[in-house]
């Protein structure tokens, strides 16, 4: 789900539709890679938008090499966003265990309770005000986003809560495919 985005010449960017800076087109639970053949992925904010989210993380395990890192995003408190679907919301916990086949290194929140806030509070205003006119709705969504969109850096401070979490916008996932020796090792014991 990278989009047309060109990251640098290290990154393979993947994606269900044929972008001018994607040369792997592909669905991301089936992903055209050998076993063990990548040192890292970053997926962010996709598995919303997949229907099976666990067989992609199973497919990221597949592909990386041992020792190699995965970084997830995916969002828990955030609006409806089609591209071109959007399916799930996971919390904290949710995002664990949805990688649980790697070691996790380190997981928290990614955007914070106030840009969650905000994202409702532009779609709410731009829909109470637009009477059902789309092409009304999708300008002051703009204008709204454009004027309220510094708030989010209270974000800094508001992450900082204990609670934060309860209402955050996104979780992230930074983990590690564990080698197959060490895996072996931690369930003998």
């Amino acid at each position: 789900g990278s989009g047309n985005s060109n990251i640098g010449d290290n990154v393979i960017n993947v994606d269900l539709f044929d972008y001018e800076n994607v040369p792997v087109v592909a669905d991301v639970r089936e992903l055209p890679f050998k076993n063990g053949s990548l040192d890292s992925i970053f997926n962010i904010v996709v598995l919303e938008h997949v229907r099976e989210p666990d067989r992609v993380v199973r497919e990221c395990y597949r592909v990386l090499k041992d020792g190699g890192i995965i970084f997830s995003v995916i969002p828990f408190m955030q609006p409806f966003h089609a591209a071109p679907y959007d399916y799930q919301r996971y919390s904290r916990p949710g995002i664990e265990f949805l990688h649980k086949e790697f070691e996790l290194i380190k997981s928290g929140t990614y955007g914070g309770p106030v840009s969650g806030f905000l994202w409702v509070f532009q779609e709410f205003v731009a829909l109470l005000l637009s009477f059902g006119i789309e092409p009304l709705r999708d300008l002051l969504y703009l204008i709204v986003m454009i004027l309220t969109w510094p708030i989010k850096f209270l974000d800094y401070f508001f992450c900082r809560l204990p609670t934060s979490e309860n209402i955050a916008s996104s979780f992230f996932y930074y983990g590690r495919k564990m080698p197959i020796d060490s895996q072996n090792s931690m369930s003998t014991r």
